[in-house]
């Protein structure tokens, strides 16, 4: 599968924002479901994020990778470790979705460490949030670096709220 193919079949999460940006630039509609991962392990979800991960893509063939500055779209079976994971060579923005297509995981290194978005369809975010038990964790740890940030980054604030607007985002109807 070509970036192009991908970017095609991730348009009803991400519309034409997929190439070239920050996470703060993304528009997600507000009827797609969301999740915020903090922190992730810069370019990569951390342990616990790709454990649950893989737990409910169980049913699921493969997983595609794909980065902003690269037009190469990499394929892993699965089931697939946490270690041929994290050796990937990934050094820009990366996009993680399944054969099925029906969520992406965007995640971009900065603030600490990383952050990442999940997009994806209602059934599919709710399995991921009964299964990652650190979100609450994670939100108190993004709005104390952002408040920590504050007087580094004058958009910090700004910044944390547009991120705080990812957080278990869910429609008002099932």
């Amino acid at each position: 599968m070509t970036k192009q193919d991908l970017v095609e079949k991730l348009k009803p999460f991400l519309g034409e924002s997929m190439i070239n940006y920050s996470i703060l630039d993304l528009n997600i509609p507000s009827d797609i479901p969301t999740a915020l991962l903090y922190s992730t392990n810069d370019l990569w979800l951390n342990k616990k994020q790709f454990d649950a991960l893989m737990d409910i893509t169980s049913s699921y063939k493969a997983l595609y990778i794909a980065q902003n500055d690269s037009d190469e779209t990499f394929r892993f079976d699965l089931p697939m470790s946490y270690e041929e994971y994290i050796n990937l060579n990934l050094y820009s923005v990366s996009f993680i979705t399944s054969d099925k297509f029906d969520w992406v995981i965007v995640i971009e290194e900065g603030l600490e460490s990383g952050i990442g978005v999940m997009i994806g369809d209602l059934r599919f975010i709710k399995n991921f949030n009964t299964l990652y038990l650190d979100s609450l964790t994670d939100i108190y740890e993004l709005i104390s670096f952002h408040y920590r940030d504050q007087a580094r980054n004058p958009k910090s604030i700004q910044n944390l709220i547009k991120l705080l607007s990812f957080v278990h985002r869910l429609p008002e109807k099932e």
